[in-house]
C-alpha cells in the first residue's frame, strides 16, 4: 500500500522525505525475495514465526532458520542499487555469514559459487562494480533532482 506524501516545505522535511521513501522501497525489497536459501535450498517448507525466523521441518521435527536478504554490492558503497532486484540474494544464516562456506566468511568460495549458479547475477555485479553513481540512471537520480 502506498501513500503519497506530501511536498517538503523546508530540507528538513525534504531529508524526512527521502528517508522515508528509502525506508519504505527497502521493505519493498526485502519483502519481494524467496524463502529458500539459494544455495543449499533450505526451507522449502516454510512458515514464519513473530520474529520473521523461518521455521521448517526436517525428519516431521521442526528447526528455525533465519533467511536473509544479501546485497552482492554492498548498499552503502552502492546506494542507488541498493534496491535493485538483481542486487538481491537469499541465503540461510548458514550461508550468509556463520558457515565454512558464507558469503562472509569466505568470499572466494562465493564468488566463484555465483559466477558456475548465477551467471546473470554475476555479470551484472561485474558490470556495475567500481561504477560512478552518476553513471547509473534509475529512479534514484530522478528523486535528487
Amino acid at each position: 500500500m502506498s501513500v503519497d506524501l506530501p511536498a517538503p516545505a523546508t530540507k528538513k522535511a525534504a531529508r524526512l522525505r527521502a528517508r522515508i521513501i528509502a525506508k519504505r522501497a527497502m521493505r519493498d525489497w526485502l519483502d519481494s525475495g524467496d524463502d529458500n536459501c539459494a544455495v543449499c535450498g533450505i526451507g522449502r517448507e516454510v512458515k514464519r514465526d513473530a520474529s520473521g525466523d523461518v521455521i521448517y521441518f526436517k525428519n516431521g521435527n521442526p528447526k528455525r532458520v533465519r533467511i536473509d536478504q544479501h546485497h552482492l554490492l554492498d548498499r552503502r558503497l552502492y546506494p542507488h542499487l541498493a534496491t535493485e532486484p538483481m542486487n538481491r540474494l537469499t541465503l540461510c544464516s548458514k550461508h550468509h555469514e556463520f558457515g565454512q562456506f558464507s558469503v562472509k566468511l569466505n568470499a572466494a568460495w562465493f564468488v566463484r559459487w555465483l559466477q558456475e549458479n548465477r551467471p546473470e547475477q554475476y555479470a551484472w555485479v561485474m558490470a556495475n562494480v567500481g561504477r560512478d553513481p552518476a553513471e547509473h540512471s534509475g529512479e534514484c537520480n530522478a528523486e535528487k533532482q
